[in-house]
């Protein structure tokens, strides 16, 4: 599985979560937050860069809903949504070349008379 079907599969769970604390349905919220970090770990591994990043956002998810602070977690499950939506596109857009200096045109030629 590629980083995009990852995050992909993440994000789908991520709107289940959203819906779930939308509602206040303190179940269904902490199972979805459960299958975020289980997702997260299987996807990525518990060593991965990847994971060292997204596991701080889902357990803050997680604390906020265990606390009952429903508009704490709201807040926090919608910045991780956007925050995901931004690095798939990201992630999706075409990698643009980079120019080798060795093409780039010479610098023009200047005269110095001095």
């Amino acid at each position: 599985m590629n980083m995009e079907q990852a995050m992909d599969y993440l994000l789908e769970t991520s709107v289940i979560l959203r819906d779930a604390i939308s509602q206040h349905n303190e179940d269904k919220s902490q199972e979805a937050v459960t299958i975020l970090l289980t997702q997260a770990l299987d996807f990525f591994g518990q060593d991965n860069p990847v994971m060292a990043q997204l596991f701080p956002v889902f357990n803050e998810i997680k604390k906020r809903l265990d606390a009952d602070n429903w508009e704490g977690a709201l807040s926090q499950t919608d910045t991780w949504i956007s925050q995901k939506n931004e690095i798939k596109e990201l992630v999706s857009q075409p990698k643009q070349k980079k120019k080798d200096p060795c093409e780039a045109p010479p610098p023009p030629f200047r005269h110095s008379y001095f």
